[in-house]
């Protein structure tokens, strides 16, 4: 029997099982996912709040890469023709949606031109339970009187990266895009622990080791 080199020469064949099948793209559901912690940035910031108080905060950015165990959750969408179609999650695994920034108040030593504001840190206490951290609690005098307060350590980048979390996501600001269309994008409002969930390391993230 001949072989396709003699049967065909230099002409170019195609054959139809090798032609790449389209995937489909399943949109979005607000809702909580499991992921993990990615691009994760610093920077400190001072500022007046509405009051005219000066505040100084450390704030965190961050983004959440969702994990293959979303194939446990039940996704329905409707197709093209307006058909509700059920599917399981493991579709999303490998999107990312950013994350709203976590402010870190800081608390003002002698000469430092700001002002405490660790009523506002709840959202850093939630963060830093969601990752796990032990936050250990102390007994402090304010304002003339001894309270117990929760003393939560001031996380580095590398604290973060990679930590499992489960993440709620909804609908953010809504803004115009360039052609004058309103967008509003996915957004990860806040992150929860995932307890069964391991840490990756950078490479399992994607990142070059070089």
């Amino acid at each position: 029997m001949a072989n396709v080199d003699e049967m065909f020469g230099d002409d170019i064949i195609f054959t139809p099982s090798e032609e790449k099948k389209e995937e489909k793209y399943v949109p979005l559901n607000a809702g909580k996912y499991y992921g993990h912690i990615e691009n994760v940035t610093t920077r400190d910031v001072q500022f007046k709040d509405k009051s005219g108080r000066n505040l100084k905060a450390t704030v965190y950015n961050y983004k959440v890469c969702l994990d293959e165990e979303n194939k446990n959750v039940v996704i329905t969408y409707r197709d093209k023709e307006g058909r509700a179609v059920e599917t399981d999650g493991s579709c999303y695994a490998g999107r990312s949606y950013k994350a709203k920034g976590i402010f870190k108040f800081h608390t003002p030593k002698e000469g430092d031109d700001f002002e405490a504001n660790p009523g506002d840190n709840k959202k850093y206490f939630l963060f830093c339970q969601s990752l796990g951290v032990d936050i250990q609690k102390k007994k402090a005098e304010i304002d003339g009187k001894v309270v117990e307060v929760d003393v939560m350590p001031s996380l580095s980048t590398k604290d973060i990266e990679g930590k499992p979390v489960v993440a709620v996501i909804d609908r953010g600001r809504p803004f115009t895009a360039r052609d004058g269309r309103e967008v509003k994008p996915w957004e990860v409002k806040y992150v929860m622990q995932w307890v069964e969930g391991k840490t990756k390391e950078p490479t399992d993230l994607g990142d070059i080791p070089f």
